[in-house]
């Protein structure tokens, strides 16, 4: 089992000490680890092949992002392929990988283990949690899957997990990730086809959470909409790659942009609160800003 992590931190273990909203930037390189740093952000998903939509990384380059950067490390569980196995095997891998991200000094989790109906597995789902011993753990897009998104959020809830990354139910990339060799359709709600139909639902799971789970909205999150998720729903936090078109590297004047844009959308969202017009004391809570990596 992996041991406690000198560090550790879950991101509700602190009082919110800054207005401004989280941005979480998801690479998969040292490089562009170091970017995404320079350019704003607060946090970091690590992956390994962010163009099929992330897999474990190696544990090497967990610990080089480590001590680069000084930022959280998110550090995605997707053994294998990504193909739809969900066999005992699979569950294995899937276990040991988040070990090894633990071991190698991630700050947390992502991953995301649903069964064939596309309901959270939750014997898989426990184990990770169990694993972090109150490292973060953050259920990804899989929950876009889930038949009934209040039963999906209220068992990631009962079982401990610290976060849900959600486009709103977009599903075509939680649907990539799924797809078995039989390509056999996973039942869901019907796909959000419109920004404003994401958006909504986002509201949604943000009410059902209640403030017992942080969402993290994310799927094409860019400086040029970013006020949209920030201003139109309670999220304290987004998630982007920040990567243009077809590029397999990240943006870093997006990413600046970003940063630029989530600001001026966080004061405004500040003084929108102050006078009650958006979101709910609960929903404003559900995100506290991280604090630095402590440094030997």
């Amino acid at each position: 089992m992996a041991s406690p992590h000198p560090a550790s931190r879950r991101a509700d273990d602190s009082p919110t000490a800054m207005p401004r909203a989280i941005l979480e930037i998801a690479v998969d390189n040292l490089r562009d680890a170091d970017l995404a740093r320079h350019a704003g952000a607060d946090r970091l998903e690590l992956a390994r092949d962010l163009r099929r939509h992330g897999f474990t990384p190696d544990p090497r380059l967990v610990r080089e992002v480590v001590a680069a950067t000084g930022l959280p490390i998110l550090a995605m569980a997707r053994p294998g392929d990504g193909t739809d196995d969900r066999g005992p095997r699979a569950v294995t891998a899937l276990l040991k990988d988040a070990e090894r991200m633990l071991e190698s000094g991630a700050d947390g989790v992502v991953f995301g283990s649903i069964t064939h109906g596309g309901e959270v597995d939750r014997q898989v789902t426990d184990g990770v949690v169990r694993l972090a011993r109150g490292r973060a753990t953050v259920f990804h897009r899989a929950f876009d899957l889930a038949p009934d998104p209040r039963d999906a959020v209220e068992l990631l809830i009962d079982l401990g997990v610290t976060r849900i990354l959600t486009s709103g139910h977009a599903r075509n990339e939680a649907e990539a990730m799924f797809r078995g060799a039989d390509d056999h359709a996973i039942p869901s709600p019907p796909a959000a086809s419109t920004l404003d139909q994401r958006l909504a639902r986002i509201r949604f799971i943000v009410e059902i959470a209640r403030g017992r789970i942080e969402v993290l909205p994310c799927g094409g999150v860019r400086s040029h909409n970013a006020d949209r998720f920030l201003l139109d729903t309670p999220a304290r936090q987004l998630h982007s790659a920040c990567r243009a078109p077809a590029s397999p590297s990240l943006d870093p004047d997006e990413a600046a942009r970003l940063r630029t844009a989530m600001d001026r959308a966080s004061d405004a969202q500040h003084v929108r609160r102050g006078l009650g017009t958006v979101g709910s004391p609960a929903c404003a809570q559900q995100a506290p800003h991280p604090p630095p990596r402590e440094t030997p």
